[in-house]
């Protein structure tokens, strides 16, 4: 691993600024904050946490005047990146939203408004899940495509070039139920997978698993053979996603477990409950456990996915720069446009890990973007 890390570190400073994939960043507020924002980083950055629906089934965007100090610095950059905004609606008020003309019309206008006002990019949508969750309706679909289909019109009278994009669902039953694919190809200027919490500790799985595999172990059979990031991505495309339109997700955070017995750590094993660290965690939490209370690594070759697990019956997931590196790698076998990163405040934005600043983000970048390096020489 320390090879490959100091490759990484090398080729990071080299890298081009104008890298071509796309590589889309989450981040709230001042999480991380902008002393340790650093500049080429990402080529997008979208603000969560700060745009969603109010009771009156209105959008609450926000604080101005918070967000022209991000902007500024963001700008400030050259290239200058991307800054968008995104939608985190609660499910029942978007639902009714979406099914009123005068509601999306609203919206339409107020954040068509917004955006120009404040200068910023684009906007996006992280609607967790239209149609599937259970206080979701029927007409959710329908009422997206009509509202993206509104939004796309209004962007393009108001300012050329403003982005709209959307984050959606990976696993297949979920993505079959939500979305129309021909809106988001005709509409959308990128769709984002969220290729993550494919496993979780819950009552209706008490086992380990992990947060984002790319591939499927052998011995995984039915539903579970289907959740990973490759089916996934391939199932978006069989459903006619056009694959310059799609970014593929890569989480930095992890998920972890309480064992059943301590013996028992295998993929799979009998679990009673999340890690004592919490459901998920930043990589700062784990990263140095296996020096200082001597847990195990182990990475598993089939699925590109990592944990560690110890005497105290916890079992925690994660990635590291091989795994970032190497999910990263995948856009170029199917000529993605880029990566999206879930977020920024997971990476070791510190460099307490002794591994420099933005371990992950970073491996992930020298995956994609050096091969345009290679492919210009």
């Amino acid at each position: 691993m320390v090879s490959l890390l100091m490759i990484i570190c090398v080729m990071h400073i080299f890298l081009v600024l104008d890298c071509q994939p796309i590589i889309s960043c989450y981040f709230q507020m001042e999480n991380p904050s902008l002393n340790y924002l650093e500049e080429n980083l990402c080529t997008h950055y979208n603000l969560i946490g700060s745009c969603t629906i109010d009771e009156h089934h209105h959008v609450i965007l926000p604080n101005r005047s918070a967000l022209a100090t991000t902007r500024e610095w963001l700008y400030d950059q050259r290239p200058s990146p991307k800054l968008l905004i995104t939608l985190t609606p609660v499910n029942s008020r978007m639902s009714h939203l979406v099914k009123s003309s005068e509601l999306r019309k609203k919206l339409v206008e107020n954040v068509t408004r917004y955006l120009v006002a404040n200068e910023l990019s684009g906007f996006d949508i992280d609607w967790e899940f239209p149609v599937w969750s259970r206080d979701a309706q029927p007409t959710d679909r329908k009422g997206l495509s009509v509202l993206i289909k509104e939004l796309r019109e209004s962007f393009d009278q108001a300012k050329p070039n403003l982005l709209l994009s959307a984050a959606v669902a990976a696993p297949a039953p979920i993505a079959n139920k939500a979305y129309d694919v021909n809106p988001f190809n005709k509409y959308l200027d990128y769709v984002q997978i969220m290729n993550y919490d494919f496993h979780m500790y819950s009552k209706l799985e008490p086992c380990t698993g992990f947060n984002a595999p790319l591939f499927s172990k052998q011995y995984e059979f039915g539903i579970l053979s289907k959740m990973n990031s490759d089916y996934s991505t391939q199932h978006w495309l069989e459903r006619g996603l056009w694959a310059n339109k799609t970014i593929f997700g890569i989480p930095t955070y992890g998920r972890g477990y309480t064992l059943l017995n301590k013996y028992f750590h295998f993929l799979y094993a009998p679990a009673v409950g999340h890690a004592n660290i919490g459901a998920a965690y930043p990589f700062v939490k784990v990263c140095n456990l296996t020096k200082t209370k001597n847990y195990k690594y182990v990475f598993d070759e089939k699925t590109r996915s990592a944990y560690i697990h110890g005497g105290d019956r916890q079992w925690l997931g994660l990635e590291n720069p091989i795994t970032m590196f190497t999910k990263a790698s995948y856009i170029k076998t199917y000529n993605l446009a880029g990566i999206m990163i879930y977020d920024l405040a997971s990476d070791d934005y510190k460099g307490v890990c002794k591994r420099g600043t933005y371990p992950l983000i970073k491996a992930a970048k020298v995956a994609i973007c050096n091969e345009r390096q290679k492919m210009n020489r």
